[in-house]
């Protein structure tokens, strides 16, 4: 059988889930009520209820706020948000992400759980979303939510990865030394530097995997802390041919950041594809000077 190898860009707006491009600052007051009762919310972490979930770590930027199953509004943490409610009434916390780090593009996360509470809200006081204090602040916690499914976790703690090199690429990926500072969390991440003789690398899930379609959410997070840009995608594979999809470019990032990368579209797009692979690459221009790639906790997640 003959395969044909091909790339494509995909979009990285073409989105089946809520979008938040802007925040919101507050909420629209309605009725008799005047003055408005507060709901705060410090931060939102992750609960991890099982060792193959991997890493807790977790970057959730955004509280999406329900009362009664009304929305009213996204906002960035911490927040303080006025409500035109009192009493006891039902409230609800989404938490949200931005999609691929992209600031002005935010959804909540269909991935995790949400988080409900029974409040009775005061006019002219605060309510606090309870949770533990962590680093002095409140800290209600979320989960992965029943309904998702981890595909991947590596965390780089020994040197049998999930991923291969691939046939491209002019060298491997290693292990931070233990103890170096460089390490995101555990004794090792994954690291690979280019230079002026090895200026490309790539890598890809040794597995190829049955995603969903149907704009069902695919997603793939991870740590990473880089001075040359990475790019992410999908090589999707079909009776006939391999096309590799890029779809995000992460550029310089000099400390560590957690990524949510949207891969919905463009799985969800490759109607004839059977299974995929997920890549993560990295190239050296001659005009760059060498740079290192640091990775950690990457997670091929979906519903």
């Amino acid at each position: 059988m003959t395969f044909s190898t091909r790339k494509t860009i995909s979009g990285l707006l073409s989105l089946p889930i809520a979008l938040a491009l802007v925040l919101t600052s507050c909420s629209k007051f309605e009725g008799d009520q005047t003055v408005p009762a507060f709901i705060r919310v410090d931060s939102i972490g992750l609960k991890i209820t099982s060792i193959d979930q991997g890493s807790k770590s977790a970057y959730i930027s955004d509280a999406w706020i329900f009362v009664d199953d009304e929305l009213i509004g996204a906002f960035e943490l911490p927040c303080l948000v006025p409500v035109l409610y009192q009493g006891n009434h039902s409230v609800t916390v989404k938490p949200g992400i931005r999609l691929n780090g992209l600031i002005n593009l935010r959804s909540a996360f269909p991935l995790f759980t949400s988080i409900t509470q029974n409040m009775r809200l005061v006019p002219d006081s605060v309510t606090v979303v309870k949770g533990s204090v962590i680093n002095g602040k409140v800290t209600p916690m979320v989960q992965y939510a029943e309904t998702t499914t981890i595909e991947v976790t590596e965390a780089f703690e020994d040197a049998f990865y999930v991923f291969d090199t691939t046939t491209n690429s002019q060298l491997d990926m290693s292990l931070t030394p233990s103890g170096t500072p460089f390490t995101f969390e555990g004794d090792h991440s994954g690291m690979v530097t280019l230079s002026d003789t090895l200026t490309y690398f790539e890598m890809y899930t040794d597995e190829k995997y049955t995603l969903p379609r149907q704009s069902t959410p695919v997603f793939l997070e991870m740590d990473y802390m880089t001075s040359i840009p990475i790019t992410i995608g999908v090589y999707s594979y079909s009776s006939s041919e391999i096309i590799q999809h890029p779809v995000l470019v992460l550029t310089d990032m000099p400390k560590w950041q957690k990524v949510y990368v949207n891969l919905t579209p463009i799985v969800s797009s490759q109607t004839s594809a059977t299974s995929f692979r997920i890549f993560i690459g990295a190239n050296r221009l001659e005009s760059d000077p060498a740079g290192t790639v640091y990775l950690d906790n990457i997670k091929l997640i979906h519903q």
